[in-house]
């Protein structure tokens, strides 16, 4: 976690808690007893002083690493710090602030609690449950036998790291080797398979924990793993490396590291565009429903099967999920694929094919106008895929990419992108795709994506989508 994402971090649990101050705000305004009474206006003062004793009590360090006794001790401080600021604020404000004394008593001891309540609660969801999910951040550990124990031990303290070692490859030691008990059950990879499953399985982050015995392999490790467009970080008994890439030092759960990356991509930006996701999915999803009324019984009267065509697709870093179109092609489409791929006009891990006599004729309108793409908003709204970014592979596309061709997967991938407006239908070669998804993946920007939308709006409009 770079300090950038942790402040950020420790700013969006500030403003969680925030939300219990005025919970407590609010229930306390509704007292009959003057005793226990507080005005709503005194409540805007309460969320000032939570500010300041959540920053005060360093309430964030060492959120995910300390025990609930730790935490109990660490909200009482918190709330110690909260009487006090009421206190100097009745005294400052004179009648322009003021709150009995049982009631503020009160206040705090509420409020104690579900502050306690939600930081466990956030401590829990990191440990325990974010580590499952689909999307959580999957690291694979390249290190040797003698070196497990206590990279064992030091994960074993930081749990709450927001990911999960999900494969082991050791350099120096055969797949029956005996893992410490944080590590069983996590996929053990030899040296010689190491490229392999990077390229073909889910990898966000490859650690590398390594002496300085491997100097020299170092760098062709991280060259590798960089042109999959995968994270590497590197354990900070450093390495002063020649490479071509950005670098940053961070926190590894315990342990200090040193991240290349052809591009970071800092956590607020990715914030916004996730939010601009969600709004432009529902607003999509809107318009999805109402062109799916007429389009619907369209599709299904030329021809039979479901409306919606469900596929499995590869996304960000080799995760796989269903993806949806309005179906532009006869139901046993993918069964005829292999009689056409002799005609495959595209060069490379791609099929495409003019005039191909599998789509139907209100696809080849719905693809003319990009209208099949409008089911995808739902896979932007559940967070598979973006608006912008790179097109997702199938699976059996995916199975057959070179390293360098995982980069695609960095990000996202999005339902339109820098290559769909830039001919798609005039490119014939996928080494070209791969260029333009790099090219997208390394400049990314806020601004980018909004360009992109633009060009696809133009295009969309001018009916000059897919043939």
């Amino acid at each position: 976690m770079t300090t950038k994402d942790r402040d950020l971090k420790k700013f969006l649990i500030c403003m969680v808690d925030l939300m219990g101050v005025i919970l407590v705000g609010l229930f306390l305004t509704q007292s009959s007893s003057p005793r226990f009474h507080i005005d709503i206006e005194d409540v805007n003062t309460m969320l000032l002083i939570h500010i300041a004793a959540f920053y005060m009590s360093s309430q964030f360090n060492s959120l995910f690493d300390r025990g609930y006794l730790e935490q109990l001790k660490s909200v009482i401080i918190y709330s110690l710090y909260f009487l006090v600021g009421i206190t100097m604020m009745v005294f400052m404000s004179k009648s322009h602030f003021y709150i009995p004394r049982t009631a503020s008593l009160v206040f705090v001891a509420l409020n104690g609690l579900l502050v306690f309540a939600i930081h466990s609660s956030i401590k829990y969801y990191y440990q325990h449950l974010y580590p499952t999910l689909k999307y959580s951040r999957k690291v694979l550990l390249v290190t040797t036998s003698d070196r497990l124990d206590i990279i064992a031990e030091r994960f074993k303290v930081s749990q709450g790291w927001g990911g999960q070692i999900s494969a082991i490859a050791l350099l120096d030691a055969p797949q029956e080797i005996a893992l410490p008990d944080i590590f069983k059950g996590k996929h053990l990879v030899t040296v010689d398979e190491m490229e392999c499953y990077a390229r073909q399985n889910v990898v966000d982050e490859v650690f590398l924990n390594l002496s300085r015995d491997f100097d020299e392999q170092i760098s062709d490790y991280l060259l590798l793993f960089q042109s999959m467009g995968i994270i590497v970080s590197l354990n900070i008994s450093a390495f002063e490396i020649p490479l071509n890439s950005d670098r940053r030092v961070r926190k590894l759960g315990k342990f200090s590291v040193l991240t290349f990356s052809t591009k970071f991509y800092d956590y607020e930006w990715m914030v916004i565009k996730r939010l601009l996701d969600v709004l432009g999915a529902l607003v999509g999803l809107v318009l999805t429903f109402l062109i799916g009324l007429v389009l619907v019984p369209l599709i299904k009267l030329e021809s039979k099967g479901p409306a919606i065509f469900a596929q499995n697709r590869v996304g960000r870093n080799g995760r796989v999920f269903k993806f949806y179109k309005f179906r532009s092609m006869y139901a046993d489409a993918e069964e005829r694929k292999k009689e056409l791929e002799q005609y495959n006009q595209m060069k490379g891990l791609m099929f495409k094919l003019e005039d191909d006599p599998r789509i139907t004729k209100i696809g080849r309108f719905i693809r003319r106008t990009s209208l099949d793409e409008l089911p995808q908003f739902y896979n932007v709204l559940i967070g598979d895929m973006s608006l912008i970014g790179t097109r997702p592979p199938t699976e059996s596309e995916f199975k057959a990419y070179s390293a360098g061709h995982k980069k695609r997967l960095k990000l996202r991938p999005g339902i339109t992108g820098l290559w769909q407006v830039s001919g798609r239908s005039d490119i014939t070669d996928f080494e070209e795709v791969v260029r333009l998804d790099a090219e997208y993946i390394d400049n990314w920007s806020l601004w980018l994506d909004v360009k992109i939308l633009i060009k696809t709006i133009q295009i969309v409009l001018l009916g000059k989508g897919a043939r």
